[in-house]
């Protein structure tokens, strides 16, 4: 039992040696990046476009993995739907919808109180200076700059 009353992860896995014949702790980590996907995906305007809408959701779902940030892949002859939909439908070309998620997330994560470069690791920069340089054109204030704002009251 832990501190807080709560079984240890060593004690509730040897309590639980039965398990179904088609466990398969991917599927459960799969069902926790689609909670977060769709947990980010209030944070920017969604197509409504089926295709549309599974590509933002993929986007959504690899923001923070190295080459998340790039279009997921797509069958060429969908492309151009696809990204019609996404100017259609959001008012941002594809590309600006992913930069103006990866923004609005840091600045959830920032609010949250996230260190400026654990967010920008987090949402696939591998440079601070980068992200900080990103997220100054978008919001018009640096990292920094934007959580001593939100400290003070968000004047």
């Amino acid at each position: 039992m832990g501190r807080d009353g709560v079984p240890s992860y060593g004690l509730w896995r040897a309590a639980s040696a039965l398990r179904p014949d088609d466990h398969d702790p991917r599927h459960i980590l799969a069902l926790f990046a689609e909670q977060a996907a769709a947990q980010r995906a209030l944070s920017v305007p969604m197509p409504t476009d089926p295709r549309a809408r599974a590509v933002a959701m993929e986007c959504l779902r690899r923001i923070g993995e190295p080459g998340g940030a790039q279009d997921p892949e797509t069958d060429g002859t969908q492309d151009a739907e696809i990204h019609r939909a996404f100017r259609d439908e959001t008012g941002m070309t594809l590309g600006r919808w992913r930069y103006a998620a990866r923004m609005r997330i840091a600045r959830d994560l920032l609010t949250g109180g996230a260190q400026p470069s654990a967010v920008a690791r987090r949402i696939g920069y591998a440079h601070l200076p980068t992200f900080s340089a990103a997220f100054s054109r978008f919001h018009g204030l640096s990292p920094r700059e934007y959580q001593e704002r939100e400290a003070a009251g968000g004047r």
